[in-house]
């Protein structure tokens, strides 16, 4: 039994597109798995051949992490989204990668191909590079021909937390001519035509999409945002920051992060670009929603994890300046329990019963 503690609703995008994306393909190749919802506050007692796969959540009384420590998992396995830009984000993970099985991070190439070079480095032995997906059916393409030469606009698709660095793209859209950026999506960005949420399950708020030609976003510390693949799928070409995730990759250009000269530079040369440079960018992008970025290939990559005969052991005890670092972490944690408005949320919830489970 797979237990797989993921949000696994019917929604088309993440984290929901993950867990029952990843459930539907585990299921079609023979393995039985029971979900679980990764704020769910019980403890799963594992049977005999058992496998933990899943999302830890910060806090330390949710299922996850209760069901870690106990005795008797054939594997213990995390999944996850991973970015190093800011460390506090994950640092509280150190002792649950430490003991893990092997750490399924689903991160763009940037963040992979720098952990060596992070405070994470020794995470290495267990580090497994995981790419997002996304089925295309839930993303149909809507956008057909490009804008012409300095008629051609921009849309950030998301919310306003920290890790999107939305004051930076606010900055750039009050550089550029009003109506060249838009935003959809909660929160408000100065500078971006705002035009709310939206369910783009609805064919009228894709059509939306149909006014822009590039989907931008300029994350400092963010794994590899869902929207950059949905765009991909839609027909607009992704714009982004190296932080965002995606570095280096053909049709997905690339702006500087927090330097606005240069970025707002790169900007204005994509409003002269020629239109088969575009329609080039997007080709390879169509080819790599096709072969790379599937849920197909997704599962692959975490059933390799699970069928691994290898198992790395826990690593040697985290010293006495580590220790000190991860209760830092673990206080500064804009998710954790310690921050004092989740932990002013966790004490106004009515606390469910802590109960043992095995099977559900």
């Amino acid at each position: 039994m797979i237990h797989l503690v993921y949000p696994h609703g019917l929604r088309v995008s993440t984290p929901d597109a993950i867990g029952r994306h990843l459930s539907e393909q585990l299921r079609a190749r023979g393995y039985e798995v029971a979900n679980h919802d990764w704020a769910a506050r019980y403890r799963i007692v594992p049977k005999f051949g058992d496998i933990l796969l899943g999302h830890p959540h910060p806090w330390p009384d949710t299922v996850f992490r209760r069901s870690f420590k106990e005795l008797g998992w054939s594997k213990r396995l995390l999944l996850c989204p991973y970015a190093h830009g800011a460390w506090r984000q994950i640092d509280w993970m150190d002792p649950l990668v430490r003991r893990c099985d092997a750490f399924l991070a689903i991160t763009g190439p940037f963040w992979a191909h720098s952990l060596q070079s992070s405070r994470f480095s020794h995470w290495a032995s267990r580090f497994v590079h995981v790419d997002l997906a996304v089925c295309t059916a839930d993303f149909p393409r809507i956008k057909v021909s490009f804008n012409a030469p300095h008629r051609r606009r921009f849309v950030y698709i998301g919310h306003v937390g920290w890790p999107k660095n939305t004051e930076y793209l606010s900055k750039l859209a009050l550089s550029l001519p009003h109506g060249t950026v838009a935003h959809i999506g909660a929160g408000i960005i100065p500078g971006c035509v705002e035009l709310g949420t939206m369910d783009f399950r609805e064919g009228a708020a894709r059509e939306r999409l149909v006014d822009f030609d590039f989907m931008l976003t300029v994350g400092e510390s963010d794994a590899n945002p869902t929207t950059i693949l949905e765009a991909m799928s839609w027909g607009l070409v992704p714009v982004c920051t190296p932080e965002s995730g995606y570095a280096g990759v053909r049709g997905i250009p690339n702006i500087p992060l927090n330097s606005s000269r240069e970025a707002l530079r790169q900007l204005h040369a994509l409003q002269t670009v020629s239109t088969d440079t575009i329609e080039g960018w997007r080709n390879h992008n169509d080819e790599a929603l096709r072969t790379h970025y599937t849920w197909q290939r997704f599962s692959n990559q975490v059933v390799g994890a699970i069928e691994s005969p290898q198992s790395s052991g826990p690593q040697q005890a985290t010293g006495l300046v580590r220790s000190l670092s991860l209760l830092t972490g673990t206080l500064t944690c804009p998710y954790g329990l310690a921050h004092p408005r989740n932990l002013a949320r966790w004490l106004k919830q009515t606390p469910e019963r802590w109960t043992s489970r095995s099977d559900s």
